[in-house]
């Protein structure tokens, strides 16, 4: 994917889901303050793919330390009508 292209996908993607959950709050609830939230889409694999990429990416950097350590969470459309949260990682200060 372009990497230009990219912030602004996340940002339309991030505005559909405030819109969202304006309406219907549940998701947000379920989000652990301070995460890393990425975005996917049935309907946009390569979306999705990139943002899976960057979050590996931030993952690794928590592990090695250069990131301050937070929860990754997944936020998917697998519809229109339907969204669904995947939490990738927990803070975990006693990882080691």
């Amino acid at each position: 994917m372009n990497k230009p292209i990219l912030p602004k996908k996340n940002l339309d993607r991030l505005a559909d889901f405030l819109i969202y959950e304006l309406g219907k709050p549940d998701l947000a609830e379920q989000i652990p303050d301070g995460s890393y939230v990425f975005y996917g889409s049935c309907s946009d694999p390569a979306l999705t793919q990139a943002n899976l990429k960057f979050a590996s990416k931030i993952l690794l950097s928590m592990f090695l330390g250069y990131v301050e350590a937070a929860p990754l969470v997944m936020c998917m459309n697998t519809s229109l009508a339907r969204r669904s949260l995947l939490i990738c990682s927990r803070n975990n200060a006693n990882r080691m």
